[in-house]
């Protein structure tokens, strides 16, 4: 399985404002107060996608609805 990297979704100009995660899909956003410069915008996505956590599903794994409790 390839390793997964941030993509660029949405820019405003030269600066990037919405990212994704190559892999599971999940979206990052920058903050107003980062998107006034494009290397803090660049950094702060970066920030967002080392930390999160990539959890892909693959074809064999069942879906799970995490709305319903055990039991019910």
């Amino acid at each position: 399985m390839p390793k997964p990297h941030i993509r660029a979704l949405k820019w405003i100009g030269a600066v990037p404002v919405i990212g994704a995660c190559s892999s599971c899909g999940r979206q990052f956003t920058v903050p107003l107060t980062a998107i006034k410069r494009v290397a803090d915008a660049q950094q702060n996505l970066t920030l967002q996608f080392e930390g999160h956590n990539c959890s892909v599903k693959t074809r064999d794994e069942p879906i799970v609805d995490s709305t319903k409790q055990e039991g019910t």
